[in-house]
């Protein structure tokens, strides 16, 4: 095969996402390259397969993918303004996966996606302070579908403060509950635990 030809595994189906197994060899490195322009792609099919790649990859292989996330996940967050409502809530999925560890008993693995979604949250909350669009039209969906992916008290335990500090210093069209629905029923213990936080 040609320099830098990536060999998709085995095991796929029509649509191009299936389990693959970790034992077949191919480029990790030329595939996220790939991937990561498909994210800029006109075709909303060809985005989202490219988000299925990346849980896919974030399943099988997430100790490999945590070594290239500073190579994607800068993409992965301007997909949150993508104009396609599916792509984003895709995108967000991944971002939730990256975020969490399946095995209960790997600290290791514990760590770095703690690490790593404190890293989400807070270039999410830079996004929303710089964005006021981002922050008017998807706010609400962008933590809505965080917190029931990744647990509702766990996004405002990281999110409280500064999250407060945006409302707070947001132009007042931005301050209201469409913004971010903290009144969710879904999220309304964690709201009551964040209105009793200090704002400073």
């Amino acid at each position: 095969s040609s320099e830098g030809a990536v060999a998709v595994p085995k095991a796929v189906d029509s649509v191009g996402m299936q389990a693959a197994d970790a034992s077949d060899r191919f480029n990790i490195a030329s595939l996220i390259v790939i991937l990561t322009l498909m994210l800029l792609h006109d075709s909303v099919a060809t985005r989202l397969g490219a988000l299925r790649w990346f849980h896919l990859l974030q399943s099988k292989l997430p100790t490999i993918v945590f070594g290239y996330v500073d190579e994607f996940v800068p993409a992965l967050l301007k997909v949150l303004s993508d104009p396609s409502e599916k792509v984003v809530g895709f995108d967000l999925k991944v971002l939730a996966a990256l975020s969490s560890c399946e095995s209960p008993d790997d600290e290791s693995g514990k760590e770095v996606a703690e690490a790593f979604f404190k890293r989400i949250m807070m270039d999410v909350l830079d996004l929303f302070s710089t964005d006021q669009e981002l922050f008017e039209q998807r706010g609400s969906f962008i933590i809505r579908s965080l917190a029931t992916d990744v647990g509702a008290s766990r996004i405002y335990r990281e999110l409280a403060v500064p999250l407060r500090g945006i409302i707070h210093i947001a132009p007042i069209g931005l301050n209201r509950p469409c913004a971010v629905d903290l009144a969710a029923k879904d999220c309304e213990h964690a709201r009551r635990c964040m209105h009793r936080l200090p704002c400073g």
